[in-house]
C-alpha cells in the first residue's frame, strides 16, 4: 500500500524525531482559559486540577506502541482489529510507522526477536520513547519457549532505565491463529479456553525471567468471525498509556468502549473540580470567562472521543439536543451561583458547589449524548 501524502493531520516528519500533538481548534480556547486563570485568586489550588486536565486534553498526543514479535505473529492484523479499519501507513523514521485509519492514529515500531532486536529497539526509543511494549507471540511460540522475546525485552527495559527514563509498561499478548479459532468454533469449544494454556505458559516464562508485566491477554482473529478478546485488549491498552496519550487512544480503538467512558469521566471530574474552585472567587461574574470555555472544552473533548471532529459545531449539536428546557436549566444554575456570591460567609462555598455540580451535569449530559452513557 503506498504511503499517503502528508496533510494537515500529519503529526511527524521523518526527520523530526518524537511525534508531536496534533494542533486542534481548541488551542485558542485553552490558551485564553489559561490566561484568565492566571488572574483568578487561589491559583495554587487550581494547579493540580488544571494540570490533570492539561495532560488529558491540551497536551494530548498520538500513542506510541512498540511490538516485539516475529513477522508471522500478526502485528498488522492486530492493529487492523484495534483500529477496526485497514490503516494507511507512513514512515516516521527510526523504525516508527504511523497507522492512520481516517484520522484515528497510533504510532508503532515492531522488531523481530533476535540478535538485531536490541539495537533496533534502542534506536527507535532514542527517537521517541514507547508508551507501551507489547510482546506478541503465537501459542506455538509460547510452547517452544520465548527466549529471544524475553532477551530483547529485558535489554530494552534495562537500556531505558539506565537512560534515566521510567521503563514503559509491558503487555504480553498471545494471538490465536485463524486455524485454531475456526477449530474452536467448529467443535463448540471456547476460544478463550483453547488459548488459556498458552497464556498461562507465557506468564510463567515472564515470571521466571524476572520481568514485571501486565497480566497476559489473548486475542483470537479469524476472517469472517468477530475477534475474541478485542474489547479487553483495547481497554487494557488505553488504561496502560500515560494520560497524555489516553484521549487519542480511546478515540482510535472503537472496541475500547468502557475505557473511552472512563477517560470521558476523568475529563468531566477534573473540569468539575476546576469549576468549583474557580467559583470560590468572591467577585460576581469573575468566573464567567472561565466556566464557559471550560465547559466548551469539556464537551468538545467528549465529542472527539466519540469520533466527532474537534470543533464548535459538535457543541452546538449537543446544545440543540438539550432543547430549551435543558439550556434554561444550566442558565438557572449559573444565576444561582452568582447570587450565592452575594451572601456573606457561606456564599462562596455555595457558589462553588453550584458551579461544580452544574459542570458535572453538563459533562454527564454530553456523555449521554455522544457516548450513550446513562446514569
Amino acid at each position: 500500500m503506498p504511503d499517503p501524502q502528508p496533510d494537515e493531520h500529519e503529526l511527524v516528519a521523518p526527520d523530526e524525531g518524537a511525534p508531536r500533538r496534533d494542533p486542534a481548534p481548541s488551542d485558542d480556547a485553552w490558551d485564553e482559559l489559561a490566561r484568565v486563570l492566571e488572574r483568578v485568586p487561589f491559583v495554587g489550588t487550581l494547579k493540580r486540577d488544571l494540570a490533570r486536565l492539561s495532560r488529558l486534553v491540551y497536551e494530548r498526543r498520538v500513542p506510541r506502541l512498540a511490538f516485539v514479535a516475529n513477522a508471522d505473529a500478526g502485528v498488522v492484523a492486530v492493529l487492523a482489529a484495534l483500529l477496526d479499519h485497514q490503516a494507511q501507513t507512513s514512515d516516521l523514521g527510526a523504525g516508527w510507522l504511523a497507522f492512520d485509519a481516517d484520522g484515528r492514529r497510533v504510532d508503532v515500531v515492531a522488531v523481530a526477536p533476535g540478535p538485531d532486536a536490541i539495537e533496533a529497539l534502542r534506536a527507535a526509543a532514542d527517537a521517541a520513547a514507547p508508551d507501551l511494549v507489547v510482546v506478541l507471540a503465537t501459542p506455538d511460540e509460547v510452547r517452544a519457549g520465548l527466549g529471544h522475546h524475553l532477551d530483547a525485552l529485558s535489554s530494552l527495559l534495562a537500556g531505558l532505565t539506565t537512560a534515566g527514563d521510567p521503563p514503559p509498561a509491558v503487555l504480553p499478548l498471545v494471538v490465536q491463529p485463524p486455524s485454531e479459532v475456526h477449530v474452536a468454533r467448529a467443535t463448540g469449544a471456547s476460544p478463550r479456553a483453547v488459548v488459556a494454556p498458552a497464556r498461562g505458559a507465557f506468564e510463567r516464562q515472564l515470571a521466571e525471567a524476572g520481568l514485571v508485566t501486565l497480566e497476559p491477554l489473548a486475542l483470537g482473529l479469524a476472517e469472517g468471525l468477530a475477534p475474541v478478546g478485542l474489547e479487553a485488549l483495547a481497554g487494557r491498552l488505553v488504561e496502560a498509556l500515560p494520560e497524555t496519550a489516553r484521549v487519542e487512544a480511546a478515540r482510535a480503538f472503537p472496541a475500547a468502549v468502557e475505557a473511552r467512558r472512563r477517560v470521558a469521566s476523568d475529563v468531566v471530574r477534573a473540569s468539575s473540580m476546576l469549576a468549583a474552585t474557580v467559583a470560590v472567587t468572591p467577585l460576581p461574574l469573575a468566573d464567567l470567562a472561565v466556566l464557559a470555555p471550560l465547559q466548551g472544552i469539556m464537551v468538545t473533548t467528549i465529542a472527539y472521543l466519540s469520533g466527532r471532529p474537534w470543533d464548535r459545531r459538535v457543541a452546538l449539536e449537543w446544545l440543540g439536543g438539550l432543547g430549551v428546557v435543558g439550556a434554561a436549566g444550566f442558565g438557572l444554575r449559573w444565576g444561582a451561583q452568582q447570587a450565592a456570591k452575594l451572601v456573606p460567609g457561606m456564599g462562596m462555598i455555595v457558589s462553588g458547589s453550584v458551579a461544580g455540580a452544574g459542570t458535572l451535569a453538563v459533562g454527564r449530559s454530553a456523555m449521554a449524548w455522544f457516548l450513550r452513557v446513562s446514569d
